[in-house]
């Protein structure tokens, strides 16, 4: 029925002397949908200098864009992207990203995140779901307000290692317990891939004072 009123309107036009172009570009400015950006306005911190030029662009429109879909072909770095699109969206929000994959795409994503110094993990199918996860600014202030530089951190649960991983950026030492074992080699993933990166800074600080 309304199909046909439009038809009607648009003949309609037609003996007003308006030109028929004009009429159709009107009603199809009518049927426009408008999508406005829905994500971050500001993406603030520059992203992992590791993005190629085409994996940046791509991953600022996202951000940018909200509820966006990235289609790209195979080697041009998906998952790279996706997990710093997870990590901006994160750190923006507050809260934590899951991200749905097989079990190998689940390996490969925690490879990159280790290879390029990002926090990830993958839950297993016999995992119960925690009921109160802490988010990696909670914990930093928390060791902010109740420790000092080159204090220890004691967690009697470490999970993947956020409160020891957080130590160790800030400063500190960690001391983490942990009983299964897949939890316990992401933790010391995590912090080894912390290690580099501050190995590579540390490097890159000494080559700059020696200019």
């Amino acid at each position: 029925m309304k199909q046909g009123a439009d038809r009607a309107a648009l003949v309609d036009r037609k003996d007003t002397g308006l030109p028929m172009i004009d009429a159709y570009q009107e009603f199809l400015a009518r049927k426009r949908i408008v999508d406005p950006m829905t994500g971050i306005a500001e993406i603030g911190m520059p992203l992992p200098s590791a993005l190629k030029p085409h994996q940046h662009d791509i991953t600022s429109w996202a951000l940018r864009r909200g509820r966006a879909a990235i289609f790209a072909g195979t080697g041009l770095g998906k998952t790279l992207m996706e997990l710093t699109w997870g990590t901006r969206v994160a750190a923006h929000t507050g809260k934590q990203v899951l991200a749905f994959a097989p079990l190998a795409v689940s390996v490969q994503h925690l490879r990159e995140a280790e290879k390029f110094g990002m926090i990830a993990s993958a839950r297993e199918e016999k995992d119960e779901q925690h009921i109160s996860p802490l988010q990696l600014d909670v914990i930093e202030r928390c060791i902010d307000l109740w420790s000092n530089p080159n204090d220890v951190v004691l967690t009697p649960f470490l999970g993947i290692g956020s409160e020891v991983y957080s130590a160790v950026k800030m400063g500190r030492r960690g001391v983490g317990f942990e009983l299964k074992p897949s939890y316990f080699q992401q933790a010391a993933r995590n912090i080894a891939a912390l290690e580099n990166k501050r190995g590579e800074n540390n490097l890159i600080s000494m080559m700059e004072a020696s200019k």
